[in-house]
């Protein structure tokens, strides 16, 4: 030990002696001479001195699944704060490890322990503190007793940016339980649909009641067959409609097919009056019941003047003389296909406008801001072979002189798994033509694209457990399918499942025990919810921007406008079609990309898709001022947004976890 360490340890253990016998604190005159003694003599510098910083990381906090967001509450006296984790079951997102008041998301239970540092303008800490954040288990254990709404509770919620104006989700289904309902409006972006008007019976009316303005109000449109039905007074609660509602033979006589009238494209206003009436009337007592205004309605659709399917025409509309006498008024061939698709289009346009803007008249709490009735749109197998007239409605035919759709507010295609696709992947048996259900989504937003229209509010479905189903999507594969969707300009969607009887069915509709297996709607509905969540964060890119043409045309079979193919081909990813004398339009995508940009910035949004294959690194060009991007595809789907900042590309992924692309996400955050 050197001289200068012994008088350091005498002089130290002096004054230390000194404080004892006067019994003063640290704050003490004394204490303060103790510490100024031992900096004098040792050069350092204790934790109260100046030049170090008084840090406190707040007090321990915890939280308990599914909820995964907690605020941590820190402080310091000086210096530039830092946020960082030091163990912990899983990595923590912080809002702002810059703040020191900040949230943090985790979504696996265990026990974490974060630091709060405080550092000088050259780096050297300053000062710091831990703080002990504690997830507790989901006490939501799933067994065989669990039920629709356990399933559902036993999953992280997304977190769904605050102000966001996406249109809420919906639902379209045989029949959901209100708790369900209750369950998915709350934390999971759906519209609080009412499906009854007994305040006893329907949980929804109360919680809406008890959190005034605080939910959406959607309303489903779910049927209007028995308006049209009704022909002869049959249900004394409907009205009886004019008979020029329905085909009529030459003596003025009602024609039934199947037992059913047939709606008549020459079907007066006074009919749809009637019928817009009535919604109108059940719209504005629900309104009234939950004391506030409907801010969307669904409309199912199916009914009244509808496609020829595989039939003629003429064995349908063609028996009413007064039909081929107002078809060769107007020029129209009764012969022709097309002249029957022009004349139900524009006749269908009127029809459901003037039931929509009659249910409206009935509102008295203001105009519900989106309307979506079903099937609605471009038409995603338009023009793709001979047989579509037969199967869509000519869209040009439902947008006024100025633009505007006159009936649904966005386009409102159906995209379901396997049903008028070949799933995530292949080809249409018949033709070789791709038919997966991106492509034939992608048909749709280039339709859209020549009638001046951005986004759709489309109806979806992973697919349902009987009855015509084809088969369920995996997770994963469905959760990337959707995240090309969003990006090709969706914003909100129906979310669809068709089985209507079984334990499944009574399991949803009524909350029964189900088992361990989380059941395909409930699949669907909180898969689609993830997505949704994620793209409130990027709302500008689907108001403000732009989805790109990509390369080529879309894939076409010459029988109606060509289209472009609104997709980009990854290097060595895209297989030349089944057959050499097929266009290159034909061939076959097993990674996709999808890119939209902002209008007025050099910013993009760059979805890859790994629709077939596993999950892998790719390379496309969307911009040539980006150069080659290197892209990761996964199977869940990867989105990234790529932008210009000073002559430089810069590239930043914004769903780390593709499954819960939110998870590091904060609803106050604002837009990415």
């Amino acid at each position: 030990m050197t001289d200068t360490a012994i008088r350091r340890v005498r002089f130290t253990a002096l004054l230390t002696a000194a404080a004892l016998v006067s019994g003063c604190n640290p704050g003490s005159s004394i204490g303060n001479a103790v510490d100024a003694a031992v900096t004098a003599i040792s050069g350092s510098t204790s934790a109260t001195s100046q030049s170090s910083a008084s840090v406190n990381a707040g007090p321990d906090v915890s939280v308990t699944l599914p909820d995964t967001r907690v605020q941590l509450v820190g402080s310091a006296t000086r210096g530039t704060m830092k946020w960082s984790q030091i163990n912990g079951p899983s990595t923590v997102a912080f809002q702002n490890d810059a703040s020191l008041v900040t949230n943090i998301a985790a979504d696996v239970p265990g026990i974490y322990k974060l630091r709060l540092s405080a550092t000088d303008a050259q780096g050297r800490t300053l000062g710091n503190d831990t703080v002990v954040v504690t997830v507790n288990p989901n006490p939501v254990q799933i067994g065989a007793s669990s039920t629709p709404l356990d399933h559902i509770r036993s999953f992280a919620r997304p977190a769904l940016r605050t102000g966001n104006t996406l249109v809420p989700l919906t639902t379209s289904s045989c029949g959901l339980s209100d708790q369900l309902r209750v369950e998915l409006t709350q934390y999971w972006g759906y519209g609080a649909t009412i499906s009854g008007i007994d305040t006893g019976l329907d949980r929804v009316v109360p919680f809406l009641k008890n959190n005034p303005g605080k939910y959406p109000v959607a309303y489903n449109i779910a049927s209007i067959y028995r308006f049209y039905n009704n022909y002869d007074s049959r249900d004394p609660g409907y009205p009886v409609l004019p008979p020029e509602t329905y085909v009529r033979d030459a003596a003025g006589n009602v024609i039934l097919d199947g037992g059913n009238p047939i709606v008549s494209p020459l079907a007066p206003d006074a009919s749809f009056q009637t019928i817009g009436a009535a919604l109108g009337a059940d719209m504005a007592q629900r309104e009234s019941i939950v004391g506030q205004r409907i801010g969307l309605v669904v409309n199912e659709g199916e009914s009244g003047l509808w496609h020829p399917a595989e039939r003629n025409p003429l064995d349908i509309w063609g028996r009413d003389p007064r039909v081929i006498a107002a078809m060769n008024a107007r020029g129209l061939d009764p012969n022709n296909i097309r002249d029957w698709q022009k004349l139900n289009s524009e006749a269908k346009a009127r029809q459901e406008r003037i039931i929509k803007e009659s249910a409206y008249a009935a509102l008295r709490l203001g105009r519900p801001t989106t309307y979506s009735w079903y099937q609605e749109g471009f038409g995603k197998e338009r023009g793709r072979w001979a047989g579509w007239p037969w199967y869509n409605f000519l869209w040009d035919r439902f947008i006024d002189a100025g633009g505007r759709p006159m009936v649904s507010d966005y386009s409102s295609p159906e995209f379901y798994y396997l049903f008028a696709n070949s799933g995530f992947f292949g080809v249409r048996t018949d033709t070789n033509q791709p038919y997966d259900i991106l492509t034939t989504a992608l048909r749709e937003a280039g339709g859209m694209r020549t009638l001046g229209q951005q986004n759709m509010y489309p109806w979806v479905s992973q697919g349902w457990d009987s009855g015509d189903s084809r088969g369920i999507a995996d997770d994963d594969l469905y959760i990337g399918f959707l995240k090309e969707l969003y990006t090709a300009g969706t914003v909100g969607a129906v979310a669809g499942y068709f089985t209507c009887d079984g334990p499944i069915y009574n399991a949803v509709r009524y909350n029964n025990p189900i088992g361990a297996d989380t059941p395909t709607m409930v699949r669907g509905f909180l898969n689609l919810a993830r997505v949704h969540a994620l793209f409130t964060y990027l709302e500008p890119f689907l108001r403000d921007g732009d989805l790109l043409t990509g390369d080529g045309d879309h894939v076409f079979n010459g029988e109606d406008i060509t289209t472009p193919a609104m997709e980009f081909n990854a290097v060595g990813e895209v297989d030349p079609p089944v057959d050499s004398y097929r266009p290159a339009s034909w061939s076959v995508r097993k990674a996709r990309v999808l890119a939209r940009k902002m209008r007025n910035a050099d910013r993009w949004l760059v979805t890859a898709w790994a629709n077939a294959g596993e999950d892998r690194d790719i390379r496309v060009t969307v911009d040539p001022r980006l150069g080659q991007l290197t892209l990761h595809a996964r199977k869940a789907g990867t989105v990234y947004i790529v932008e210009l900042v000073n002559g430089q590309v810069r590239q930043t992924l914004v769903d780390p976890d593709a499954m819960n692309p939110t998870r590091n996400l904060f609803p106050d955050q604002g837009t990415l």
